[in-house]
């Protein structure tokens, strides 16, 4: 009788322990199937170029020309002015732009909001030159946990390269030609508004357009007058027309070259 017992318990033990590896294998097929791709399904598969490609991603080199803080009860913030340092791509800058905002993260010792930024900023540019005028890349973070807004100037980052001539002037030629516009017309309408000085907003009337109006208009005529003058110095020393000037004009703005600070 007991031995009868022993052999019906050895039996169960038999049919628990089956069904046991039963169940491993089928959880293991389960598994198996959820982890490995769909053979025909290409989609999710990253190819051998798509993974070079992603590995080649990396830090650009770059150069972090000015920290400019801010620090108040209002907002404690950070703004990086970032030249770079070697030529890059869009994917790149953008690697850039999270390591600056991470960067920004992580900077501590103000005197508010906890000794953390609330706010933080942060500019790529291609040159030194560039800096304050347009960017290639951006990121903003407004409010600590905040979603980051990145923006990349692809039109800007893709130019190509330059002519080495034109209009009978050598690249360097243009640049500083493109440079001496804004400084003519800078220095057209301090001297039109010293002629012609603006109303002192303190007095009486200050924001009648019966009083202002005229003023405004002689400063602008002044201005053109004095413009006018000075391309015309333009024009002869470096032997163009307006029409070439013009164009050099809308070359170096479609192609970001520095403009006076």
């Amino acid at each position: 009788m007991k031995r009868t017992q022993n052999t019906e318990l050895k039996q169960t033990d038999r049919v628990k322990l089956l069904r046991m590896v039963l169940l491993g294998v089928v959880a293991t097929v389960f598994l198996m199937a959820m982890i490995l791709p769909d053979p025909g399904d290409s989609g999710n598969d990253l190819g051998l170029a798509e993974f070079a490609e992603d590995v080649s991603r990396a830090l650009p080199s770059y150069r972090i020309v000015e920290e400019i803080p801010y620090d108040a009860p209002i907002k404690t913030q950070i703004e990086y002015e970032v030249v770079l340092e070697e030529s890059t791509d869009a994917a790149n800058i953008q690697i850039l732009l999270e390591h600056l905002l991470d960067l920004g993260i992580k900077r501590r010792g103000y005197s508010y909001h906890g000794g953390r930024p609330t706010h933080i900023f942060a500019y790529v540019y291609p040159s030194e030159e560039h800096t304050g005028a347009n960017w290639i890349g951006m990121v903003s973070q407004i409010g600590r946990g905040a979603t980051p807004r990145f923006e990349i100037n692809k039109e800007l980052l893709n130019l190509p390269p330059p002519d080495e001539w034109g209009f009978g002037l050598s690249l360097d030629q243009r640049k500083e030609l493109f440079r001496e516009v804004f400084i003519l017309e800078n220095t057209a309408r301090i001297q039109a508004e010293a002629t012609y000085p603006s109303l002192n907003p303190m007095s009486p009337g200050y924001y009648s357009s019966e009083r202002a109006m005229p003023i405004i208009i002689k400063q602008r005529n002044e201005q053109i007058r004095i413009e006018n003058k000075l391309q015309e110095e333009l024009f002869q020393r470096y032997e163009i027309s307006e029409n070439d000037l013009n164009d050099i004009v809308l070359e170096g703005i479609k192609n970001n070259w520095p403009q006076p600070q």
